[in-house]
């Protein structure tokens, strides 16, 4: 239920989603600072939508906004997780390219993983976590929306779906992720089962390489250099109340709600996560609300 949602904001907000300015809810949205999300009506409207990218993403898919979004996404995850630069993608294993000497020695016996949740058609999978990740799972409750393996071109066994969390062999032990990675789905929680989605990601995260005397650092640069995982959320946000306070848009539309800055930030500190680092996705078109990403452990 997470797809790409990008949101209209109404002429009375100030910003857009994904940045702390304002809340973009979709033309219909309605005010309330109040308001919980509807989960199931957030599911259903999702089965009523379209399974194709300009579907999902609100009759922005044929224009530039799906480039540019995916383009950010993959600079700022590279720019937290440099070490997956050196790792052969599925669409580097699919497309036959081949290895050089450096891309051999950086690379572990462990295939890097990644977790879409809420994933949708398969946006995210195809154009982002595919082209860092040697393996990428999806979640997505909404049965009409899993379209990604039937039409996307990926190297066998890269890419799964499901409807719920992956869990891994016959014992049943847990799956760990390099990326755990959220996206225009958040919206659909209460800030109770944001938390408890939060804390059950960065469970899922794999742990720091300490072996050889490593330690863990990082950079000036919000970069993670310890060889663990990271949570990405990217996300409409809307502008805090008058008084600066945080805020918070219901959508009537798809019964979501859309957070302020602070309102989301306060949701990762109680969920006892660190924020690593954050920027406002540029280059979307003027009449959404603005987006942010954050990267957390």
């Amino acid at each position: 239920m997470s797809r790409s949602k990008p949101t209209k904001r109404t002429l009375d907000i100030p910003s857009r989603s994904p940045s702390p300015p304002t809340v973009r809810p979709s033309i219909s949205g309605s005010k309330s600072h109040a308001a919980e999300p509807d989960v199931e009506g957030g599911v259903e409207y999702w089965r009523s939508v379209a399974a194709t990218v300009d579907g999902v993403l609100g009759g922005y898919g044929k224009g530039t906004l799906p480039r540019v979004d995916a383009l950010g996404s993959r600079l700022f995850l590279l720019g937290v997780l440099p070490r997956l630069d050196k790792v052969k993608s599925s669409k580097e294993q699919l497309n036959g390219a081949p290895e050089t000497s450096l891309s051999r020695s950086a690379r572990t016996e462990r295939r890097t993983r990644g977790l879409d949740t809420g994933a949708g058609v398969g946006r995210v999978s195809r154009d982002v976590l595919s082209r860092l990740l040697q393996h990428v799972d999806l979640v997505e409750p909404a049965e009409n929306q899993h379209k990604l393996r039937e039409e996307a071109r990926f190297a066998p066994d890269t890419v799964s779906g499901s409807s719920k969390a992956q869990k891994g062999g016959d014992n049943d032990e847990q799956v760990l992720y390099d990326v755990v990675w959220a996206q225009w789905m958040l919206q659909h929680l209460s800030d109770e089962d944001l938390i408890k989605f939060l804390q059950a990601a960065k469970k899922s995260l794999i742990r720091p390489d300490l072996t050889n005397g490593a330690v863990a650092k990082e950079s000036s640069k919000g970069a993670i250099l310890d060889g663990s995982g990271c949570i990405f959320v990217k996300e409409n946000v809307c502008q805090e109340k008058e008084s600066g306070e945080e805020n918070v848009w219901f959508d009537e539309e798809d019964k979501s709600i859309t957070r302020s800055r602070k309102a989301f930030e306060r949701v990762f500190e109680s969920a006892g996560l660190e924020i690593i680092k954050t920027e406002v996705q540029l280059g979307l078109p003027a009449e959404l609300f603005a987006v942010r990403m954050w990267a957390l452990r």
